[in-house]
């Protein structure tokens, strides 16, 4: 089977070489079938239209997920910009967001450049602040290797207070940091639950 190009309705971005499926036929003879053969009627005007309606400029969809409606951004406000307003709101629903930023909710209180910076600005302390947690969590649950040479940060689930540092392979108790070595462990620090 051959296929051609996709839809051609008015979209200048969009080649118009039609949509054409050659088979074979039984004598080996080939039928080219009309492109509505092959596609629904519906199914197929329904992305005709979507695809023209995105290649429009200035038209935008709604994002509020129980509307399917779209529409071509009023001019904005100021007179001396030519480009369409970032507020969108929705003629089918009334639901409101903005065009630069279309998956949170709409800013209200600021320009885009504002609420830019400001997400910037929280992404920022929010990471900081991540990073404060992560900390105080590997101190509370983890331990340094305590060769002097490592100090890799290890974390033990359960199971034997005899650890190996895979970064090293020093063996050594987990509750008091001595070294297990060939001749035992029998060098536990004073205050060690094994000493």
């Amino acid at each position: 089977m051959i296929f051609g190009s996709w839809i051609y309705l008015g979209n200048p971005h969009v080649q118009r070489t039609g949509l054409e499926m050659k088979r074979e036929q039984d004598e080996g003879s080939i039928q080219t079938i009309d492109q509505y053969q092959l596609i629904p009627h519906p199914r197929y005007e329904a992305l005709a239209l979507r695809s023209m309606l995105n290649s429009l400029p200035g038209f935008s969809w709604c994002t509020n997920p129980t509307c399917s409606s779209g529409q071509i951004q009023p001019q904005s406000p100021d007179p001396s910009s030519t480009h369409p307003s970032t507020k969108f709101t929705c003629l089918s629903c009334g639901h409101i967001h903005c065009t630069n930023h279309p998956t949170t909710p709409y800013h209200f209180d600021s320009s885009c450049a504002a609420f830019d910076a400001r997400v910037a600005k929280d992404g920022a302390s929010r990471l900081l602040e991540l990073e404060r947690v992560g900390e105080r969590m590997v101190r509370e649950i983890g331990r340094r290797c305590p060769n002097a040479m490592c100090g890799y940060w290890i974390e033990k689930m359960d199971g034997c207070d005899v650890v190996t540092c895979w970064k090293c392979g020093w063996r050594f108790c987990w509750e008091c940091g001595a070294r297990i070595d060939r001749r035992g462990g029998r060098f536990h620090r004073e205050g060690c639950k094994w000493y």
